[in-house]
């Protein structure tokens, strides 16, 4: 925020922060102390406490904290808070202590700011009163309250403000050698602004990318799973095996894109798929389009399809082919991509959808009848060519990846 409203951070920092120092066995605050205070352990070391009459431990539970930016009753911030447990000092410690009366008083001087907290802190309470009760808030964590979770809960527009932010304070630190190209920059505005994506800055400074993503994880009366396993496009086929699904964009809720995805994208199935619940799932790694870390909240519909269900005639935009041990099922969505899908068992989706080496030679060895043949007068690019280390085993199955590359396939 300081880079958005210079002006009302440095009255933040100024008027509703003060900096504590506290020596060993210093007490911080104590089980069942209301407090209108958020604490942020600088530097040193404290000691945090549950015991069984104060909380929902089942016996005495302890924890150190030395980490630098270690929020601690954040709740008061957004709430009337009673600590659940004692914090000591255990070795020189400096905390940020965060007046929240002040807080709140300064920041509404900014009417940006206001609406931005308001927001926030609407769904902040929200998840701390309506939580599932087997998992209660501590003074260190209140679940799914994490800075990335709320953002990507807000309004659209707040989170598109929330990315620019991230982007101008990105470009201010001249950290731009972080993306791949001024395309790749260029891209990623784009899916900002569209709604595609979420940027944040975490406690360190550094640039996430959140994206939020609906899939459907449908099986039918044998258990086996519809997975997505390659696509055409352009002419180029591209293998990999994951769940069917789709990112969130603007304005666009979790139900919204399953249903868009089965009427558009899988409809052979319409009227078969029978929901049964829905799950939520964080991963994250390193963009290789953008080169910044992303965090994937994906929201999983599970669904199973009715045992008597048969699939439509076939038509331009649904056929079905025979590959060596399954049936593959080609639909053309509305970009005029060829989507094939099969029903693979629990084992064989972990397997190809582990990437691996092996794995991948595996599924084109699957897809290989639906491959055209190469032009009678292709002759391979000068100067292409294969580095391959590793075992015999690796080289063994590297053979059908080498010879399907001349075949225009990408992995």
């Amino acid at each position: 925020w300081a880079f958005r409203d210079a002006v009302a951070f440095r009255a933040l920092c100024e008027k509703a922060m003060v900096m504590n120092t506290f020596t060993v066995l210093d007490t911080i605050f104590e089980s069942g102390q209301s407090t209108e205070c958020c604490f942020v352990l600088i530097s040193g070391k404290l000691c945090y406490t549950q015991m069984p009459e104060a909380s929902s431990v089942q016996e005495e539970a302890t924890i150190d904290l030395d980490e630098e930016g270690v929020v601690l009753s954040e709740a008061s911030l957004w709430s009337k808070w009673t600590h659940v447990g004692l914090t000591e000092a255990i070795a020189d410690t400096a905390i940020l202590v965060i007046d929240c009366a002040c807080f709140a008083t300064t920041l509404s001087q900014s009417r940006e700011a206001q609406d931005f907290l308001f927001e926030y802190g609407r769904i902040f309470f929200d998840r701390l009163t309506n939580m599932n009760r087997s998992v209660l808030p501590t003074d260190l964590h209140v679940p799914a309250t994490d800075f990335e979770e709320i953002v990507m809960a807000m309004d659209f527009g707040w989170r598109r403000m929330a990315g620019w932010s991230a982007l101008n304070a990105f470009e201010k630190q001249q950290s731009l050698g972080l993306f791949r190209s001024r395309k790749g920059l260029e891209e990623l505005q784009e899916e900002v602004n569209q709604g595609k994506c979420t940027l944040i800055q975490d406690k360190k400074g550094e640039v996430i990318r959140m994206v939020a993503v609906t899939v459907l994880r449908l099986t039918n009366n044998f258990g086996y799973i519809w997975a997505l396993v390659g696509k055409f496009e352009n002419g180029e086929l591209t293998a990999e095996v994951k769940l069917p699904g789709s990112k969130l964009a603007m304005g666009v809720t979790a139900g919204d894109a399953l249903e868009k995805m089965l009427y558009k994208v899988m409809r052979p199935l319409v009227g078969g798929v029978s929901l049964c619940s829905v799950d939520t799932q964080q991963t994250s790694g390193k963009s290789g389009t953008f080169g910044v870390t992303t965090k994937y909240v994906r929201t999983i519909h599970n669904a199973e399809l009715s045992e008597n269900w048969e699939f439509p005639e076939q038509d331009e935009s649904f056929r079905m082919a025979n590959l060596p041990t399954k049936q593959a099922f080609i639909i053309q969505d509305d970009e005029g991509r060829d989507l094939i899908y099969c029903w693979l068992s629990e084992e064989e989706f972990s397997y190809f959808s582990g990437n691996t080496l092996w794995a991948r030679a595996d599924l084109l060895d699957l897809l290989d009848p639906l491959l055209p043949d190469p032009p009678q007068d292709w002759e391979e690019p000068p100067g292409r060519g294969f580095a391959l280390s590793g075992s015999d085993q690796d080289m063994e199955a590297a053979v059908p990846l080498v010879r399907r590359f001349n075949q225009y396939i990408r992995l």
